[in-house]
């Protein structure tokens, strides 16, 4: 007995080309520099919902909703959408710099001392004396 491919429901396989359809439609409306950025997020009734990747791009994005409706017509004739909604979604979060901070350098430190020397609270002064220590034993 062979392993048979399996095959996606015909409404399923329907849906998901009509989607790649009106995506390709879209794309294709728009200059290409604006449609890097466009990507379809759902169709709500008679609201075309879009999503950008960039916030400053959604105010020129408004201005390109009557392409964006002309587009999806032509690929929605049974339901076309009469207006368009944005999202911003970052595709991904900008990732953290780094866990840990940047050592600091030998002249905060010995700022550090000479500041210790100044503090009149004798608790104050020991505990800025340690801290200045400490950042001259830091590993590198």
């Amino acid at each position: 007995m062979a392993l048979e491919r399996p095959t996606l429901p015909s409404g399923l396989l329907a849906q998901i080309r009509r989607r790649q359809a009106l995506e390709k439609a879209l794309r294709e409306a728009l200059p290409r520099e604006l449609a890097s950025h466009v990507f379809l997020l759902n169709v709500q009734g008679e609201t075309l919902v879009l999503g950008s990747d960039t916030q400053a791009l959604i105010t020129p994005l408004r201005f390109q909703a009557p392409l964006l409706l002309a587009a999806a017509r032509k690929v929605l004739k049974d339901s076309p959408p009469v207006r368009v909604a944005w999202r911003t979604m970052p595709h991904a979060m900008p990732e953290k710099t780094a866990l840990h901070p940047q050592r600091p350098s030998a002249e905060v430190a010995s700022n550090l001392e000479s500041a210790a020397g100044s503090v009149e609270d004798p608790q104050l002064s020991a505990a800025l004396h340690r801290l200045a220590s400490a950042m001259r034993k830091a590993p590198k």
